[in-house]
């Protein structure tokens, strides 16, 4: 479960267009003592016109940390990060729904995690029937609180064909005692699917499950007009079935000794404490977009953006080169820029652009950072100036620095 002050941030920034991914850095633990000054030893290391030995890291690692020890449950966590790949975002089904509900997007590795996709008996269902992992996003098409229409798609996947066929089956026939006149409902052009209508706080919600190999396929639409959720989850399914089609699972048996760092990138992302939730991590190009904006899509695509690591702290993109990693770091800081005034310069990073956002409550992220650094962009933010550029310099010389 996210703090509560980590998920506000999270909110602010994923509904703020932006690319920053340091929100959930509340969870964190904090960097003990008061930023330092002094500059950080010389490395071998010298790109994008900095000067190495000027940096000033802090007390922040600036050496690439052992890679996690294969695991079960940490083999669950890398397959779900991947397979967010392959999971449709509710505005490929209709552009209008754009604003995120965070509650309802991430990494599922527990059965209990499938309470916030499906309403009971969900969580049990899938704890007796071979539940491994998930993944959801869900987005509204209005600010919170005063939305016309949400959609929430998850992708569930089980041990087995028969244990997914059998999750589905029992959600659908169990309906739960508090949904309001729960009727079965027939999805247009997918009679695989099993749906219920019900009423939810005056609005017609629609449940949907549908058996699909070894996953699940559950949406839940809430909407004014009642013949908006039938045609939403089908628009849906049309796209998610062919998706999830794409994606290789790791075979179950191989979970427990799966790489846990396939591209090496996330060893080399500046953690101070290993995060507990299990949304941090490596993500393709189309699975990070389910915590950022649309317009965010074309950036990647022009950058040729293969890899994002988020970490609690920083957020780094791959890109093809140099030269469109420098694009995409002005990319980035521009969109950063709207409302915010700018910060002091980092010491030894001539290319590094650092924003202030004045108008910030003071528990979310008001100083952020983005530097190109050889092919990668940095995105590092913290509530205190100094600290924000330490930390992006620390992220420079761990994923640049000969380490």
């Amino acid at each position: 479960m996210m703090c509560a002050a980590a998920l506000a941030r999270c909110v602010t920034v994923v509904s703020g267009a932006v690319v920053l991914a340091v929100a959930l850095g509340a969870c964190s633990t904090p960097v003990e003592g008061a930023p330092v000054t002094e500059s950080a030893p010389a490395t071998t290391a010298n790109a994008d016109g900095v000067d190495v030995d000027a940096l000033q890291p802090g007390n922040y690692p600036t050496t690439r940390r052992p890679v996690a020890v294969p695991s079960e449950q940490n083999g669950v966590r890398v397959d779900a990060q991947r397979m967010a790949d392959y999971v449709t975002i509710p505005w490929e089904v209709d552009a209008s729904l754009t604003e995120p509900l965070m509650l309802a997007i991430g990494v599922l590795t527990e059965p209990k995690a499938v309470a916030g996709v499906l309403p009971d008996p969900g969580r049990e269902v899938a704890s007796a029937h071979g539940f491994l992992y998930g993944f959801s996003s869900a987005r509204a098409d209005r600010t919170p609180g005063q939305e016309t229409t949400t959609l929430s798609n998850a992708v569930l996947r089980f041990r087995t064909d028969e244990d997914a066929r059998t999750m589905a089956d029992m959600v659908h026939q169990q309906s739960p005692e508090h949904l309001q006149d729960p009727q079965a409902v027939v999805i247009p052009g997918h009679p695989e699917a099993l749906a219920t209508r019900s009423t939810y706080l005056g609005k017609a919600r629609i449940t949907s499950v549908t058996a699909h190999g070894p996953f699940v396929l559950a949406q839940e639409v809430k909407a004014d007009d009642a013949e908006v959720g039938p045609q939403l989850v089908a628009k849906t399914l049309d796209l998610q079935a062919p998706a999830i089609d794409g994606f290789t699972p790791a075979p179950v048996e191989e979970l427990a000794t799966l790489d846990t760092d396939p591209t090496g990138l996330f060893s080399r992302t500046v953690v101070v404490e290993e995060p507990k939730l299990p949304l941090f991590g490596v993500y393709g190009r189309h699975g990070i977009l389910h915590f950022r904006s649309p317009r965010d899509a074309e950036w990647y695509e022009t950058a040729d953006v293969d890899a994002a690591s988020w970490g609690p702290l920083t957020l780094i993109y791959q890109t093809r080169d140099e030269e469109t990693a420098a694009e995409l770091a002005d990319e980035v800081a521009e969109a950063l820029s709207e409302g915010a005034q700018p910060a002091a310069e980092v010491a030894g990073m001539s290319e590094a652009k650092c924003l202030f956002k004045p108008d910030t409550p003071v528990t979310l992220t008001r100083y952020t950072c983005v530097s190109p650094a050889d092919r990668w962009v940095i995105v590092a933010g913290s509530q205190q100036e100094r600290d924000a550029g330490q930390l992006l310099a620390a992220q420079y010389l761990m994923l640049v620095g000969k380490s």
